[in-house]
């Protein structure tokens, strides 16, 4: 109310526990325009615009699709079919799955603005929301000399009350004027939390907005949409190549829906922290944060506020088990690199050096083998010993750290890279692969 910072996150310093900056901005044009033209890098993707979803049909095999494409009818058929085609969703209507609201639907108005260099240097260098009740708003830094303000719209008033450049001008006042810049777009949007009541019919799956829409006040709509693909990328990768059964896909919505509802909770939470409305309200949030927080309040990052998986396939007795495991760089022959770059999606299992590795050491080695793990070694010079066995040696002592901080001298790591399950013994080590070998990712399914 007094333009007091009442709550601060920020990216923590390097390193980095997954290697990249937590944090990043982009320009959606641009980032849709690179993902459309990196397709081209798969000889397997086929690429169909424009095209319109008509109508499906699941069949025992698979999918058949009636898709419009140049005033023209087409048939296609699918194993399966993963729906990413938004919050208006053709596959979730034409299946007719419902939606729960959470009960977060928040009116606002979305303003880019391409701002001048001397409206730059007057802004601020840092996004802010301002909890302010007469008018909360969010100030969003793009790439460039882009800028969003994100303006809640108060009672009484309506998106179409702002459907012109002044009106849109008055509400940045507080900011800019219209000498500053050009505004490059503005719409109205009503900030949901929503989740689809069934994310998978037989071989249909949904993904993204499709299966559910979070309010952006921790920025993770795509991020959620971005976790769910990786969720079922290698879980169709085993099915497709014969290595698990069909109902290993049962895991994904159990897996995601939780953690989607989950991480929505705490962005409605800061959703309401700064959309309150209500001057005494307000004020009696201002004292409770800083009193909870500090004065000024301590950093904190985002990141930390991302639950864990919380069931599925994990073992979730283990320490450590539903986190994401840290990515450290590796140095290879004097050179860095990261360690998805060395391994891509595969499942790993981890093993501090310090350990004493002569007991059983071939058997492990076996084991890995049997249950389609590749061996990581932590420490050592020696980049490949065996076929599946190799030796790491991290630059930054993330992992260390991390092995120390759970208390394990194993991790097992799905190919998505959440945690399967930890060990503190060694003598433990065969059954956790064998616990992995014998879930419902790692076996075909039993003639019947």
């Amino acid at each position: 109310m007094d333009a007091k910072v009442i709550s601060r996150f920020d990216t923590p310093p390097p390193p980095y526990p997954l290697s990249w900056s937590p944090n990043y901005v982009f320009r959606q044009p641009s980032l849709e325009a690179a993902l459309r033209a990196g397709l081209h890098r798969f000889p397997c993707v086929e690429v169909r615009a424009p095209c319109e979803l008509v109508d499906l049909r699941i069949e025992n095999s698979g999918v058949r699709l009636s898709l419009r494409e140049d005033k023209q009818n087409a048939m296609v058929a699918t194993k399966y079919l993963l729906a990413a085609d938004g919050g208006a969703s053709t596959v979730r209507r034409l299946l007719g799955i419902t939606m729960t609201s959470l009960e977060f639907d928040e009116p606002w108005l979305v303003v880019d603005v391409l701002c001048s260099d001397a409206a730059l240097a007057r802004l601020p260098a840092t996004i802010i929301q301002y909890c302010d009740p007469a008018r909360p708003a969010t100030y969003v830094i793009g790439t460039g000399n882009h800028r969003r303000w994100e303006i809640r719209l108060l009672a009484g008033e309506q998106a179409s009350d702002f459907d012109n450049e002044k009106a849109v001008w008055n509400l940045l006042s507080r900011w800019l004027s219209p000498g500053d810049g050009e505004l490059w777009r503005w719409a109205p949007y009503e900030f949901h939390a929503v989740v689809a009541d069934e994310w998978r019919r037989s071989r249909v799956l949904l993904l993204g907005d499709a299966a559910h829409m979070t309010p952006p006040f921790m920025a993770q709509g795509m991020t959620q949409g971005f976790r769910d693909a990786a969720n079922l990328a290698w879980k169709l990768d085993s099915i497709i190549e014969g290595r698990a059964a069909e109902k290993l896909l049962d895991t994904y919505m159990a897996e995601r829906a939780p953690h989607v509802r989950a991480t929505n909770e705490i962005a409605k939470g800061l959703g309401r922290i700064i959309c309150e409305l209500d001057p005494i309200a307000a004020q009696a949030r201002d004292v409770k944060m800083l009193s909870d927080f500090g004065d000024p309040p301590v950093v904190r990052s985002r990141q930390s506020l991302i639950p864990d998986l919380n069931g599925g396939l994990i073992l979730t007795d283990a320490a450590g088990a539903g986190s994401i495991f840290p990515q450290p760089l590796v140095d290879v022959e004097g050179q860095r690199k990261r360690l998805d770059d060395l391994f891509g999606a595969e499942a790993l299992l981890v093993v501090c050096e310090s350990c004493d590795l002569a007991s059983g050491w071939m058997q492990i080695v076996a084991e890995c083998g049997k249950s389609g793990l590749c061996l990581i070694i932590l420490g050592g010079r020696e980049r490949f010993a065996q076929a599946n066995e190799y030796r790491i040696v991290e630059v930054d002592q993330i992992l260390h750290a991390w092995f120390t901080e759970h208390h394990c001298v194993a991790a097992l790591v799905r190919p998505d890279h959440y945690v399967f399950a930890t060990t503190d013994q060694l003598s433990e080590i065969e059954a956790l692969c064998r616990a992995w070998a014998n879930s419902s990712a790692c076996h075909q399914q039993p003639p019947e």
